[in-house]
């Protein structure tokens, strides 16, 4: 883990950016087992992809991550973000979720920085998730970097978003 006063600064840049950009921040939610220090959402009207788009980023400092648990992280990350709607039907119907765990660590091992870049994220009904690994030491943001076949229109858009909010 990074040390506190790096890791205390680099969370209060991302949660002053959020708040400039339109997200509604909660702070301290525990969900499953799992401490989040913060989950920010964001929903509005997405003309360009005729619906309303909603992000959820949920940030929890970790000890270490790699790829079993990343993979369990984001899993709960992205079902407590799921679950925390307050969209009701039938706007949910238009409603794109997009939810990015971000796990915040002192740095990661190049295995696992290598699988976030290249491999695909789990796919959802009607739903997204990224997870993204923010490594503190060397100042490095990790986050899928291609592009699947399914919603290819989306992930330019949701990286640009990524990086705008997430970078060190």
């Amino acid at each position: 883990m990074a040390n506190g006063t790096e890791l205390t600064e680099y969370l209060q840049k991302v949660k002053q950016r959020m708040e400039a950009d339109g997200f509604r921040i909660t702070e301290n939610v525990v969900y499953d087992g799992q401490a989040f220090r913060y989950v920010a959402e964001r929903k509005r009207a997405a003309i360009e992809f005729l619906n309303l788009e909603r992000i959820v980023f949920i940030l929890a400092p970790l000890e270490s991550v790699d790829r079993a648990r990343l993979r369990e992280f984001s899993r709960r990350c992205f079902r407590y973000g799921k679950k925390s709607s307050s969209t009701r039907l039938p706007l949910r119907l238009f409603e794109r979720p997009f939810c990015v765990p971000v796990a915040v660590v002192g740095d990661v091992d190049p295995a696992t920085a290598e699988a976030v870049r290249n491999e695909v994220p789990p796919r959802h009904l009607g739903a997204q998730e990224m997870p993204v690994v923010c490594a503190l030491k060397p100042r490095r943001l990790c986050y899928f970097e291609g592009t699947p076949m399914y919603n290819g229109v989306f992930w330019d858009y949701w990286r640009r978003i990524i990086v705008a909010e997430l970078s060190p």
